[in-house]
C-alpha cells in the first residue's frame, strides 16, 4: 500500500478544526437563546457533540501525521498522548506513538510541551472525559444559578470583553452603573450578570469550555506541525481560531439606571 504524503494528514487535521470551528459558530446564537429559554435544544446538544468529536479526532490525526513524518509508513494505530501526570508522559508516548522519542526527539518534545500538566494546556484534560461521556450516554448539563458581580473601575477605563476560560464565557450582560452611598454618587462599577449552562457536577461553562478547548487545540496543532517542519502560517492559525462574541446587553431597568441593583 502506498504511503499517503504528510500533506494528506495535515489536510485531515485542518478539516477537523474547520468542522469544530463551524459547529462553534453555529452553536453560539442557539446557545445564547437556550440560556434565555432555560432549555438547551437538541440541535445545540448535537453541535456540542460535533465540536468534541472533531477536536479529539483532530488531535489523533495529528498523531498519525507525526508517525508518518517519523517512519514514512501508515496503517499503525496511533493516538495523541494526553496526561495530567508529568511522570506518566514518557510511558504514554511509547504506547501511543511508538518510537517517536528515539527517531524524532524534537517531535516528542513538542508533544510533551502540549500536555495538560502545563498550565497553558490544562483545558485539554477535559477533552477525553467529555468525548467518552458523549459517546456512552450523552451530555449531562444543568443551568447555573444566575450570578451578579461588581468591580470598581476607573471612570476613564473602557469596558473590555471578558477573557474566556472553562468557567465562563463572554455571553453575559456587562453594564456600567453607578452605586450610591448615603445618597451621594461615590463610584463607578462594572456589573456583570452571568446565566450559563455548565457541565453537570462541575464549575465548567459549556460554551467557555468548548471555546477554550477549540482555541487551545489550534495552538497545539501549530506547535506540533512546526516540529514536523510543515507549519500552518500565522494567518491560517488565526482563521482556524474562534473569537467569542458576547451576548447583546439587555435593556437596563430603572433600578439599574439608578444604581440600585
Amino acid at each position: 500500500m502506498a504511503v499517503q504524503p504528510l500533506d494528506t494528514y495535515i489536510r485531515a487535521v485542518r478539516i477537523e478544526l474547520q468542522s469544530s470551528g463551524a459547529a462553534m459558530r453555529r452553536l453560539m446564537p442557539d446557545y445564547q437563546e437556550s440560556v434565555r429559554a432555560e432549555e438547551l435544544s437538541n440541535l445545540a446538544i448535537g453541535e456540542i457533540g460535533t465540536i468534541i468529536r472533531a477536536l479529539a479526532s483532530g488531535l489523533d490525526k495529528l498523531g498519525n501525521a507525526a508517525h508518518v513524518h517519523a517512519f514514512g509508513e501508515e496503517g499503525i494505530r496511533t493516538y495523541f498522548p494526553l496526561t495530567t501526570v508529568e511522570g506518566q508522559f514518557s510511558k504514554l508516548l511509547r504506547s501511543n506513538l511508538r518510537g517517536i522519542a528515539e527517531v524524532k526527539p524534537n517531535v516528542a518534545a513538542a508533544f510533551e510541551r502540549c500536555q495538560p500538566f502545563h498550565p497553558e494546556f490544562e483545558i485539554l484534560a477535559l477533552l477525553r472525559p467529555l468525548y467518552r461521556t458523549h459517546a456512552h450516554r450523552g451530555f449531562e448539563l444543568h443551568e447555573a444559578i444566575q450570578s451578579l458581580t461588581f468591580e470598581e473601575i476607573d471612570e476613564n477605563v473602557t469596558l473590555q470583553e471578558d477573557s474566556v476560560d472553562a468557567r465562563s464565557w463572554p455571553g453575559v450582560t456587562v453594564d456600567r452603573t453607578y452605586y450610591t452611598l448615603l445618597g451621594v454618587v461615590s463610584g463607578d462599577l462594572r456589573a456583570t450578570m452571568r446565566n450559563d449552562w455548565h457541565f453537570a457536577g462541575t464549575e465548567n461553562s459549556v460554551m467557555g469550555t468548548l471555546l477554550e478547548l477549540h482555541n487551545v487545540t489550534v495552538k497545539v496543532v501549530g506547535i506540533i506541525l512546526k516540529s514536523l517542519e510543515a507549519p500552518f502560517s500565522a494567518v491560517d492559525l488565526a482563521k482556524l481560531s474562534v473569537r467569542a462574541v458576547p451576548a447583546p446587553a439587555k435593556p437596563r431597568s430603572e433600578a439599574q439606571t439608578n444604581g440600585l441593583l
